[in-house]
């Protein structure tokens, strides 16, 4: 099975990589390989925080992680603002809430 993938880099990217090819005399999939053993290797020295942020930054590239609406960033810091003793007791309460109506019923008395 062929599994060959057609990348549309930006010119300035190809640019560079023609270049790095033309002076090394290298073939570009050699290149390729040997930027992302790089890369592979440099990542595992990385820091847990430095491999946090680029996770982060990868998610939010693709649009699963976004900022925080104003509400959500309000809510946040009155949080934050809380004892740890004030968090810790509504941590409690919601953990304790008195079981409700299953959301069958719910939807069987909406029925009736």
């Amino acid at each position: 099975m062929d599994r060959r993938v057609e990348i549309q880099l930006p010119e300035t990217v190809a640019n560079q990589i023609e270049q790095v090819t033309r002076t090394s005399g290298k073939p570009v999939n050699q290149l390729i390989v040997e930027a992302i053993e790089l890369w592979l290797s440099e990542r595992r020295t990385w820091t847990r925080l430095e491999q946090q942020e680029l996770a982060i930054a990868d998610l939010t590239l693709q649009g699963i992680f976004r900022d925080p609406t104003p509400g959500e960033a309000t809510g946040a810091a009155l949080w934050n603002s809380l004892s740890p003793a004030e968090k810790d007791a509504i941590k409690q309460e919601l953990d304790h809430l008195p079981a409700g109506p299953s959301a069958s019923d719910v939807v069987i008395a909406g029925r009736r």
